[in-house]
């Protein structure tokens, strides 16, 4: 018995972003009724990190115990910036000479760092401190500035979960960093010393890192496979979507292989941002608006499109569940659920329901996500399906296929036709020849038909 996954229950995938965003947020909801803050120092402020705590950055020499205390008290709220914050406050243009001679007025900015990351330390908490903090330890990264001969070292919780600690390297890397004081001169080499939030990986080798994206973003969505999209994916998100029409096109055409879903099922993880080949019948395709505001400053986005896509299995038998209970596990064969992200449509290819567009693209996958379906709730179970985009994907022309049985028939029937004409011809021919050798045996004999008159 065939068995195709019927459509999904209708929550397009922005409901799921939306809630992922908005849930966390109630948490810290007496922040929503405050004035919008003018600058970072005024954000830390309200958590009682004022002028007398980042006066206690003393330039010239490592963080004291006593700087220590106000660094984690800033990278614990440091979050509560917000990204949108961030991008708006942050200075792009910077002179670092300049800001080296006047540390303390610039103190508490926040700066875009662009360089290379050479080191990372884990530095523990005093027990005591960390006891009354959410985090155990912060990381210190030894960032070489780019175009500059000065480098700074940049205090966060959160480091690409690829780089080593404790030992050198060198990894592209930008940093949203807020300034706290100078540290100790190394030859003539001024060290900035920043507080930020992450430090973002952009590898050489990555065409996503090229365009601009964050690579190791895709370490928070490593824990979500296999579930809903969280408050954890939403970033990633919207910074793959924003990237995704920079990427650097391919020559590669992703008709001529088929998408294979079984590696993306069992070690998701193993694919994230990886570029692969999709094609197949689109059934439903959704526009969703995105009404943040902060996400359409920053990202520069303002919708997207959501398309079923259901790809060809061949023949490939697809079983959930345990092998000792086939009866109780759903089954797919011929085609499996993929859901295709896509900035654009191409001309041609409309949002609708009920559709049955074959459409294909080079698309990144993003990782393995769930829904409810009505046929893997009779399993008890959820819907597993790659989560994928793309910029646009492409609209496939169908090829009519001939019937070859029809085409055969229709073949057999010209050639008896064809057959019949000629016996027929050669049997006329052969005929007429033998009536006029009678003839000539007649006329050569001499004799002459003679009329017969009896029958008047």
């Amino acid at each position: 018995m065939l068995l195709r996954c019927p459509k999904k229950t209708p929550v397009p995938l922005f409901v799921a972003i939306l809630c992922a965003w908005f849930l966390p947020r109630c948490v810290d909801a007496q922040d929503d009724v405050a004035p919008p803050p003018a600058n970072a120092r005024e954000v830390f402020a309200r958590y009682d990190i004022g002028p007398a705590q980042f006066s206690r950055f003393v330039d010239g020499g490592p963080i004291s115990s006593g700087e220590e205390e106000v660094l984690v008290k800033i990278l614990l709220r440091f979050s509560r910036l917000g990204l949108e914050n961030i991008h708006r406050w942050r200075k792009t243009d910077v002179n670092w000479n300049a800001i080296a001679a006047a540390t303390h007025q610039r103190q508490g900015e926040l700066f875009v760092i662009r360089g290379r990351a050479k080191l990372v330390t884990e530095h523990p908490l005093p027990p005591e401190l960390a006891g009354r903090l959410e985090f155990a330890h912060y990381y210190a990264v030894n960032l070489a500035i780019e175009h500059s001969p000065h480098e700074a070292l940049v205090l966060t919780r959160t480091v690409p979960k690829a780089w080593s600690i404790g030992t050198p390297f060198d990894e592209p890397a930008v940093v949203d960093g807020l300034l706290l004081k100078l540290g100790a001169p190394s030859e003539g080499r001024q060290q900035f010393v920043f507080a930020a939030g992450r430090v973002s990986w952009l590898p050489d080798s990555s065409r996503l890192a090229r365009a601009g994206f964050d690579v190791s973003l895709f370490d928070q969505v490593h824990q979500s496979n296999g579930q809903g999209l969280l408050g954890d994916d939403r970033e990633p998100f919207y910074q793959l979507l924003a990237a995704i029409s920079r990427v650097e096109r391919t020559e590669r055409d992703p008709t001529s292989t088929p998408l294979d879903v079984v590696p993306l099922l069992e070690q998701p993880e193993a694919h994230h941002g990886e570029f692969l080949p999709v094609r197949g019948t689109a059934r439903r395709i959704v526009k969703v608006a995105i009404s943040d505001a902060g996400v359409r400053e920053r990202l520069g986005l303002d919708h997207y499109y959501e398309i079923d896509l259901f790809v060809p299995l061949g023949a490939a038998k697809l079983r959930f569940g345990e092998a000792n209970k086939i009866d109780e596990s759903p089954v797919f064969e011929n085609t499996f659920p993929v859901t295709l992200i896509a900035r654009q449509l191409p001309p041609g290819l409309a949002e609708g329901e009920l559709l049955h567009e074959q459409v294909a693209a080079d698309a990144v996958f993003f990782k393995l996500w769930t829904y409810q379906s009505p046929y893997m709730a009779r399993f008890n179970r959820v819907q597993p399906a790659p989560l994928l985009m793309t910029h646009e994907p492409r609209l496939v022309p169908v090829v009519e296929q001939e019937n070859w049985v029809s085409s055969g028939l229709i073949t057999a029937t010209l050639a008896g036709v064809l057959l019949v004409g000629a016996v027929a011809l050669w049997w006329y021919r052969r005929g007429d020849e033998a009536y006029r050798e009678q003839r000539r045996r007649q006329l050569r004999s001499g004799e002459q038909a003679r009329p017969d008159f009896r029958g008047l």
